[in-house]
């Protein structure tokens, strides 16, 4: 037998750290668990793009981050009128008409609660993060006013490509973050392998709507604001 803190010890450590690893991936869902044993293997490129039916169904799934696109688009396609109107991209007979242009947009986007956490792939990603890209929505629009009399342009987005732009690292603004951070490294020291490693995510998906949101035909009167910061300041 081994003297204490001998080899005996060292075993003893591996085997804790492997125990602390699985009970942390035994409340993770699949999503938290993929993103975070690239993190914790210390292996992980710079860069991870995500582009799977997997993960579009599941980033299609969030209700909060519906809402957001939503009103990111609204403001948009308002805003986008007013330009048309200021331009005169009008028909010959006062209609406004613009169909299959190409848009972008990017903005702040966030999945899941508000309190963050591990136990899921939406509260590990949480906040886009502005440093590499946020969100950024691409695709064709069309704006059309049924007749020169109609109240509202119909609006229509297809051809939507989605991208949540993140980056995977403690959030050290979280006491919990800074903990398990630490917890985290101590582990991958008693495995005897690399400790984590931040790496860029970006998460790829694609809607082909038709999106339609229905405006009113009258400009804005205060100017555009769909670039406002949008909403709570997470990272």
């Amino acid at each position: 037998m081994s003297e204490p803190g001998g080899d005996d010890r060292k075993v003893f450590d591996e085997f804790t750290a492997r125990m602390l690893l699985g009970g942390a991936r035994g409340v993770m869902d699949p999503y938290a668990q993929e993103i975070f044993d690239l993190w914790f293997s210390g292996n992980a490129p710079d860069e991870v793009i995500f582009d799977s039916p997997k993960w579009a169904d599941y980033m299609k799934a969030d209700k909060g981050l519906e809402r957001i696109i939503d009103d990111v688009l609204f403001r948009h396609a308002k805003f986008l009128r007013d330009e048309a109107l200021r331009a005169g991209k009008v028909l010959p007979d006062g209609r406004i008409d613009l169909r299959f242009q190409a848009y972008q947009v990017q903005f702040h986007g966030e999945v899941g609660t508000q309190t963050g956490g591990y136990n899921s792939g939406y509260a590990v990603l949480h906040g886009s993060n502005r440093a590499v890209g946020d969100v950024q929505v691409s695709g064709t629009i069309s704006i059309e006013q049924a007749s020169l009399k109609a109240p509202n342009l119909t609006v229509k987005y297809t051809n939507n490509v989605l991208t949540f732009n993140d980056i995977v690292d403690p959030n050290y603004q979280y006491g919990s973050d800074a903990s398990f951070d630490r917890l985290a490294r101590s582990m991958t020291r008693a495995m005897g392998q690399r400790p984590p490693k931040n790496y860029t995510l970006r998460i790829v998906w694609r809607e082909p709507g038709p999106w339609v949101y229905e405006i009113p035909v009258e400009p804005s009167k205060t100017g555009a604001d769909w670039l406002k910061p949008y909403p709570r300041g997470f990272k």
